[in-house]
């Protein structure tokens, strides 16, 4: 069992006895019956990271003497990572309900403004004998929609500031559509150490360098169900304080075109299936504007990983082959300033 199941499960535990004490509680708690709604408008700015790499044979071209591999099953063949991908995004928010029922529900879009990739292959286990690493630009959109139900209490007595605690559940989906340009050739070893030729492990320098119409896409798809808990408490008359906890699990999926393969199929190059699970926290602070608007402030960061899963490649000549989906992770962190109304 993965580490990032275990702690969704003990975060669902966590979960379920802040849910357990809400309900001992009940007696000190009032539901208002007053029906209640908010349409939140947000902007902001995020930072995701996201990695992932497969075992298998690495013999993918072995026609070419300059390109003949060691012909051996490595446990990490190949390794895509795209770091510090910075997104603008905008989304809004809707909070809705009475007696103490509510829907919440979220909606954002985002572009990729800017980012790294590194694309790196191995001869060895363990990311041992790099014989081609390529860095290159990032470009893209996000997409991401989330929903939920909850019941919420109000403790507190007449006079001093109430403290909120809701129970959620909801569902979730996470779009990535990644993609790469402006290619640069980094590393190149054209011969595997131990094959007998006398250039073997050698890197090949007049390979270095940009390389042209680099337009490989990566689109992810993660969908999950999830448990949380929302607390938040008036500080002030105009000043509301506000944490989140999200506790995911779910499946990943993702598709692939990678332009410059000959030997791949296109559109689809290769797809990957995994399960997958993810842990999001928030924060957030409102200052009541009037008696129903309000501005928003909110850090949130999100982290998640899957179990190992399934990497089919698919080729020009109509075949398909499968191999080890070793891992993917994501992580990101999301800055967001909203503009909200009572309704």
């Amino acid at each position: 069992m993965s580490g990032g199941w275990v702690l969704v499960q003990r975060g669902l535990r966590l979960i379920s006895a802040v849910s357990l004490l809400s309900v001992l509680l009940m007696g000190e708690a009032v539901a208002s019956s007053e029906p209640e709604y908010e349409i939140t408008v947000e902007a902001g700015y995020r930072v995701d990271d996201l990695d992932w790499n497969i075992a298998g044979l690495n013999n993918t071209d072995n026609t070419v003497p300059g390109q003949q591999r060691s012909d051996q099953y490595v446990n990490v063949l190949s390794e895509l990572t795209w770091s510090d991908v910075q997104i603008a995004q905008v989304g809004v928010d809707y909070f809705g309900g009475r007696d103490g029922l509510f829907l919440k529900g979220s909606l954002f879009y985002g572009e990729i403004i800017d980012g790294e990739n590194q694309d790196s292959d191995y001869d060895y286990d363990n990311r041992q004998g790099e014989f081609s690493r390529s860095n290159n630009g990032v470009f893209g959109n996000v997409l991401d929609a989330s929903i939920s139900l909850g019941f919420r209490y109000e403790f507190g007595q007449a006079g001093r500031p109430k403290l909120y605690v809701m129970p959620t559940i909801g569902a979730a989906l996470h779009i990535q559509n990644l993609g790469m340009k402006d290619g640069y050739q980094t590393l190149s070893v054209p011969y595997a150490e131990g094959s007998g030729d006398p250039q073997a492990g050698i890197p090949n320098l007049s390979a270095v360098g940009p390389f042209a119409n680099l337009d490989t896409t990566y689109a992810t798809r993660w969908t999950s169900s999830w448990l949380g808990v929302d607390i938040w408490r008036d500080m002030t008359p105009n000043l509301t304080l506000l944490f989140g906890l999200e506790l995911h699990a779910g499946d990943f999926s993702a598709e692939a075109d990678w332009n410059l393969r000959d030997d791949f199929a296109h559109p689809v190059s290769f797809r990957h299936w995994a399960d997958a699970q993810g842990v999001k926290v928030a924060a957030e602070g409102r200052y009541r504007l009037s008696s129903n608007k309000f501005l928003s402030l909110e850090l949130g960061h999100q982290s998640w990983n899957t179990d190992p899963g399934v990497d089919t490649i698919y080729t020009s000549s109509g075949n398909a082959a499968s191999t080890r989906l070793n891992e993917v992770n994501w992580k990101s962190t999301a800055f967001n300033v909203g503009l909200g109304w009572l309704l």
